[in-house]
């Protein structure tokens, strides 16, 4: 099933979501979808959405990933698990570049920061690093991380694995085009 709407991966994107094999929500099915359901031709959990994606420039500290068309409105960063742990203890310099991006989707209607691990998992990666013990690593690490949260309203979500993490940044699209066109709807 073709997904209602398309979604841009900024080149910069080292490793996309690939956005494959998600499943279509009941909500969007077509009556041609619904019938061969009915029929029992095809099972619900067969209906995968086909989704299209634009690899183009979000610019500089705007996401990984936007809604086409929304751009400037709904927009997620990706994080590895190892870039989320090097990023929140500012390892590398990458503190600064962050925080401007985090200012930057406060700003928007819808913005996220989609984590490939789940949070036990990034605590359980730390490493001693410089002079720092893992022990303290691990309070930098969480104190960092619920800081940003409280300073830039900026959702974060920590998936158990990459795959969970893609399907949860399709979620937030799908979610916020469902909102546009729901609003689109009553103002007609």
């Amino acid at each position: 099933m073709i997904c209602p709407f398309e979604l841009i991966i900024d080149n910069q994107e080292k490793h996309p979501f690939g956005f494959t094999n998600i499943r279509a929500g009941k909500s969007h099915w077509d009556a041609i979808t619904k019938a061969l359901v009915a029929r029992e031709d095809l099972k619900a959990e067969d209906v995968t959405y086909k989704v299209e994606t634009i690899w183009d420039s979000l610019g500089t500290s705007h996401g990984d990933y936007a809604l086409f068309g929304f751009e400037g409105r709904c927009h997620v960063e990706r994080k590895s698990c190892d870039d989320a742990i090097g990023t929140l203890l500012a390892w590398d310099d990458r503190e600064e570049r962050f925080e401007r991006e985090l200012e930057w989707l406060s700003a928007l209607e819808c913005a996220a920061v989609v984590v490939e691990c789940s949070y036990g998992d990034s605590i359980a990666s730390i490493r001693q690093y410089g002079t720092k013990t893992i022990e303290e690593n691990c309070r930098s690490f969480s104190s960092r991380a619920r800081k940003l949260q409280l300073k830039y309203s900026v959702g974060w979500i920590w998936a158990d694995s990459r795959r969970h993490a893609e399907i949860e940044t399709f979620r937030i699209f799908e979610n916020f085009w469902k909102h546009l066109t729901k609003e689109e709807k009553t103002n007609v």
